[in-house]
């Protein structure tokens, strides 16, 4: 981690000669015998002194609004302008608070530090407001100062109140230990110390908080799509599961991963997180087939090439029959009665309770969905493909129109990705050597479950 050079001439800001370097005209003397009439050349500044100039002007700007929102601490803040550029605040002795424009491995954030060994910097997106910058600036200078916490949501890294930092308080007052919210900034370091990198949260994961527990890790998701969606890192199964927040809440399940926003209150939604592991609905992890190796193959229809699939231990689920491939325009339930099986665990897993499975001609069953499981060939599903098997699977319902939920072997073309999303459609795809489920879209990428288990610490400690 360094601070962001100066890139411009030595001297120049500290003698209020900035605003000289735009322009500085080359005079050249006229040519022997030619008239007294003087040419004058600009000399245009370069991209690194327009950089370095800009940069100064934003700190003054810092600096200024500082000192207005908190006149209390004028005499402790001082912008050192001699360069690299950053904004301090004086505690005692050497001591102090500093905000500047970090360079995280060729990413450039705002950063607050303060003299606390073990805390972590307060990294913030480059477009966040000078407002927002000084308070947060503010708030950890007089927490130093004066004994006081740093006040929500600026204790969170967050600019503005919201749904995320509201139940991180409520969490927090109840005794559960928040450890990140991601709301409206998204910008955390990670990593060594000494070389920490930038991490952007990237918008499918929503607005969320993280907090720990004594035997659990939960993340507590606002998704736009769905809403309010829980998720466990149970330590004693080593990966994550889904909290049935519904049934936890309502002592009912819902058809369909998340809970609506409008329907919990930030307050309800604390108290079953405070319960704990023991009062939640939590689904056990899925865990693709465990195949050896060395063993024969058993043929993948039309992508043998691509989706090569081992033939299992005896004791293994197979996922494809030993028999000739069917018609490609079929789905791949005909040729493995272990798909329906790996396919239902998984969409259970994620949430979707009312689905299970059924009889062969219909190996899958649900009340709200119309789950159909294809094998595509090498071909993207066309956007004419997705919206003909949506309309079916609207037809299919008895009473009210079914929603479709598409597991596919091969891709999908960004123009039938953004239907399935609109016509709130799940579309999965499967990875034929172990059944497992990816998404394809937006909307699915919503429901699937956080990738990597929660570490210890996001920066390393000294």
């Amino acid at each position: 981690m360094r601070l962001l050079p100066a890139n411009r001439p030595k001297n120049a800001f500290d003698h209020g000669m900035a605003s000289d370097l735009l322009f500085l005209p080359a005079v050249q003397p006229a040519p022997p015998g030619g008239t007294s009439l003087e040419r004058v050349q600009l000399a245009f500044p370069t991209g690194d002194m327009v950089a370095a100039f800009g940069n100064f002007l934003h700190f003054q700007s810092l600096e200024s609004t500082f000192l207005e929102r908190h006149p209390d601490l004028a005499d402790r803040v001082e912008f050192n302008a001699a360069g690299p550029f950053f904004l301090k605040v004086k505690l005692s002795g050497e001591r102090s608070v500093g905000l500047s424009r970090v360079n995280y491995k060729h990413q450039v954030a705002w950063t607050i530090v303060d003299p606390s060994l073990h805390s972590d910097p307060s990294v913030w997106a480059l477009d966040t407001s000078v407002e927002v910058l000084v308070d947060a600036l503010y708030a950890r200078a007089a927490a130093h100062l004066f004994g006081t916490p740093v006040p929500s949501p600026l204790r969170w890294d967050e600019g503005e109140p919201s749904d995320m930092t509201q139940l991180a308080d409520r969490l927090d007052a109840g005794g559960v230990r928040v450890r990140r919210v991601v709301a409206g900034n998204r910008w955390f370091a990670r990593g060594s110390r000494s070389d920490p990198e930038l991490v952007l949260v990237r918008e499918s994961a929503g607005a969320y908080v993280d907090a720990e527990l004594a035997d659990a890790f939960v993340r507590i998701s606002l998704k736009p799509a769905l809403g309010w969606m829980v998720d466990a890192y149970i330590r004693d199964w080593g990966t994550w599961g889904r909290v049935d927040l519904a049934r936890s809440l309502r002592d009912q399940s819902a058809a369909a991963p998340g809970v609506p926003h409008a329907t919990v209150s930030v307050d309800e939604v604390a108290d079953v997180i405070g319960k704990g592991p023991a009062h939640w609905g939590t689904s056990f992890p899925w865990e693709p087939v465990r195949r050896s190796a060395g063993r024969g193959r058993v043929p993948s229809m039309r992508q043998d090439s691509l989706f090569t699939v081992e033939e299992p231990e005896p004791a293994a689920l197979a996922l494809f029959e030993d028999e000739a491939a069917p018609d490609p325009a079929t789905s791949v339930t005909a040729a493995g009665r272990g798909i329906p099986r790996a396919v239902v665990d998984q969409l259970n897993m994620l949430g979707f309770d009312a689905v299970s499975t059924s009889d062969f001609a219909a190996p899958i069953h649900s009340d709200g969905f119309d789950i159909q499981i294809r094998d595509g060939g090498a071909k993207d599903l066309s956007l004419s493909e997705v919206e003909r098997l949506n309309g079916l699977a609207a037809a299919s319902g008895e009473v009210l129109p079914k929603r479709l939920i598409l597991v596919t072997g091969a891709g999908i073309s960004r123009p039938a990705a953004a239907f399935a999303d609109k016509a709130k459609a799940f579309v999965f795809q499967i990875d034929r050597s172990t059944a497992r489920l990816s998404p394809l879209t937006a909307r699915t990428r919503e429901v699937m479950l956080p990738e990597t288990a929660p570490r210890d610490h996001d920066l390393d400690p000294w």
